[in-house]
C-alpha cells in the first residue's frame, strides 16, 4: 500500500523526464522514470521484448541495469581518481565499486600518507 508520491521533472537535453518516487512505510521500494522515445525506437524495442517473451518495460529495466553495471567497470579508474581528488564520497564510491571500493580506500589513504611524508621532507630540505 502506498503511504505518498513524489513527482519531479528534470530536463535531460531537451527532453523532460517524470522521475516519480513511491514511499511505503518510510522505505523507497522504486522510483519511475519516464521518457519518450523515437517511435523507431520503441518499434525495435517491442520486436525485441516480443522474441523474447519480456514486457517492453521489463527488458528496459535490464537494458538500462547492464549498461549502468557495463559503465562503471569501463569508468572504474575515472571514478577512482574522482574519489582520491574527493569530488565523490566515500558512500558514492562503494555505490559504484562494491567490495573494490575498500581496495581504493586504502590506497588512496596511504598515497595521501606518502604524499604528506615526501613533502614535509622536503620541507625539511632533506629531498
Amino acid at each position: 500500500m502506498t503511504d505518498s508520491r513524489t513527482e519531479k521533472w528534470k530536463m535531460v537535453g531537451n527532453i523532460y523526464i517524470a522521475i516519480d518516487t513511491y514511499v511505503v512505510s518510510g522505505d523507497t521500494l522504486s522510483t519511475q522514470v519516464n521518457v519518450r522515445l523515437d517511435d523507431t525506437l520503441l518499434s525495435e524495442i517491442d520486436s525485441i521484448s516480443k522474441v523474447l517473451h519480456v514486457s517492453r518495460t521489463e527488458w528496459l529495466r535490464m537494458k538500462i541495469a547492464l549498461a549502468v553495471k557495463d559503465d562503471t567497470l569501463k569508468l572504474s579508474e575515472a571514478i577512482t581518481l574522482e574519489y582520491a581528488k574527493g569530488r565523490i564520497s566515500e558512500k558514492e564510491l562503494r555505490n559504484l565499486l562494491g567490495s573494490d571500493a575498500d581496495e581504493i580506500m586504502y590506497i588512496v589513504k596511504h598515497m595521501t600518507r606518502g604524499k604528506s611524508y615526501i613533502e614535509e621532507m622536503v620541507n625539511k630540505g632533506i629531498l
